[in-house]
């Protein structure tokens, strides 16, 4: 599988997407602990939502990515997301599948 070119860097604002199919997937972000991005099932109309404390449905949420973490050979490896004065870490990987630059 080939992979897509790194398009985002610092200073671009960004939308969470959710994914096509029949289990609509999007991202989640803790709220206790530290505050990563997860993948999760989206949480709009879902007939089986429990309320999740631990957890909050990014999706549709804008973000700023504020900082990226790069690996020796210059790939990114985290992104540091500014939603609302609250940050969050991502993973690249989910970062190139539910982020979107606006």
């Amino acid at each position: 599988m080939k992979r897509k070119r790194d398009s985002l860097k610092e200073g671009d604002l960004v939308e969470v997407l959710v994914q096509d199919g029949p289990r609509q997937w999007t991202l989640c972000g803790r709220t206790i602990g530290v505050k990563t991005l997860i993948e999760c099932i989206s949480w709009q109309d879902n007939p089986d939502l429990i309320n999740d404390p631990a957890h909050v449905c990014m999706q549709g949420q804008l973000g700023l990515i504020t900082q990226v973490v790069r690996n020796k050979l210059n790939q990114p490896l985290i992104y540091e997301l500014n939603f609302s004065n609250k940050i969050y870490y991502c993973k690249a990987l989910l970062a190139e599948k539910y982020l979107r630059k606006i």
